[in-house]
């Protein structure tokens, strides 16, 4: 799969170190969001569970204000080109995962998943 990503690189007569920087920062955004939303979630949950322990919350808050401001230095100021088109692909992929999880049907097979309903009645 990784020769497949690089190969529009090649094509466009991109040095092979430079694909894999692209590529790599691409990826390194995307952890930066699945990061913070991971904090969330957890934030979420313990409250949801009424866990009352004060360090998970405060740890978690941690985390929640580090990565955003880690997502904040990422994209203020913008990069310089091109690793400013890396950014804006990585938004665009989360847009589109947005969009998909609006979509009724996969709303609805991820409403039935196993992972989901055990994760409920923990």
């Amino acid at each position: 799969m990784s020769i497949v990503a690089t190969i529009p690189f090649m094509l466009n007569g991109t040095s092979p170190i430079d694909a894999f920087f692209y590529l790599a920062t691409y990826g390194a955004d995307l952890i930066i969001v699945a990061y913070l939303l991971t904090s969330i979630a957890a934030l979420v949950w313990s409250i949801r569970r009424g866990t009352r322990n004060p360090g998970r919350v405060v740890g978690l808050v941690a985390a929640i204000v580090v990565m955003g401001y880690i997502i904040k230095g990422t994209v203020i100021p913008i990069p310089e080109s091109p690793f400013d088109l890396c950014m804006y692909a990585a938004g665009i992929t989360i847009v589109v995962g947005l969009v998909c999880l609006m979509l009724p049907r996969l709303r609805a097979t991820l409403a039935r998943s196993t992972l989901f309903t055990a994760a409920a009645a923990d």
